[in-house]
């Protein structure tokens, strides 16, 4: 009988791994759909970093943060190039940094850091629902 429940639990397990694993996938992939079809409305707006993760077993990143309409909305940027050869100290120094954010104008869950995109003119008034393209 304890044998016939550990195989039980062995299949449980997998299952959830499995779970996990389609979810992630399915999520990105609705992620690129999103950003790939020109009939979702995109939009520019300004977000900050607000942190560093170290990664041991993957890639460094940093979180953001990003305002529409008044809500707060947030993700993440995976550290790669030439970024990925400096510490976590140098790092740092982008905490706080502006840059722009494109975010789907249906939902700004879907959004991406454009980290090649520095902010020129800190004094900009970003307007509430963002920009249709990156200021001048």
């Amino acid at each position: 009988m304890k044998l016939k429940s550990e195989k039980v639990f062995g299949y449980i397990i997998a299952g959830i791994i499995v779970l996990v694993f389609s979810y992630m996938v399915t999520k990105n992939f609705i992620k690129k759909s999103y950003f790939d079809n020109s009939k979702f409305e995109k939009r520019i707006t300004i977000g900050e970093i607000n942190k560093i993760v170290p990664g041991a077993k993957s890639p460094p990143f940093f979180e953001y943060e990003f305002i529409v309409n008044d809500d707060s909305y947030g993700g993440a940027y995976i550290i790669e190039s030439d970024l990925r050869r400096l510490s976590t100290k140098e790092l740092k120094k982008f905490v706080g940094k502006k840059f722009y954010v494109k975010y789907v104008e249906k939902d700004p869950n879907y959004n991406k850091l454009l980290f090649n995109e520095f902010i020129k003119d800190t004094t900009l008034s970003i307007p509430s629902s963002g920009w249709s393209e990156i200021p001048e």
